[in-house]
């Protein structure tokens, strides 16, 4: 009778793990999904069929993170002596990465060969001085 009594306690156990285990896979992997575009406010994302703006630079700057997958970037201007890419004070751009990529301050994004930088929204929100303003979301495709 005791013998029965540590396997049902054993084997409780080791199934309260893998459903807790489970569970926090379910969730984590939710969160990460939907891009981290669900909760950023003032976000809106263009209709099915709208074509957004297509931006002529190489790579973009993140000045901010708003999330792991959403940064504020600017876009690079190419510096007509060298023809490299030198500064950054382009058009400030909300920016939307792909799953597999995680964002960070001053990172620097190369948009890669036969890629471009396209709108996909615009994205309001308010600056420190109290102002509203719009700029475009992008991603690379």
């Amino acid at each position: 009778m005791k013998k029965w009594n540590w396997i049902s306690f054993i084997v409780g156990i080791v199934i309260g793990a893998l459903l807790t285990t489970g569970v926090a896979f379910y969730v984590g992997n939710k969160l990460i999904s939907n891009n981290g575009t669900d909760n950023i406010r003032g976000l809106t994302m263009l209709k099915e069929g709208e074509k957004g703006s297509v931006f002529d630079t190489k790579n973009i700057k993140v000045m901010q993170t708003l999330s792991s997958k959403m940064a504020l970037a600017h876009t690079g201007k190419e510096d007509s002596f060298t023809h490299k890419m030198e500064y950054y004070n382009g058009i400030l751009v909300l920016y939307i990465a792909s799953d597999n990529v995680r964002l960070y301050d001053d990172q620097v994004i190369e948009i890669p060969q036969g890629k471009n930088l396209v709108q996909v929204g615009t994205f309001e929100y308010e600056t420190k001085n109290k102002t509203m303003k719009t700029v475009p979301a992008v991603s690379i495709k």
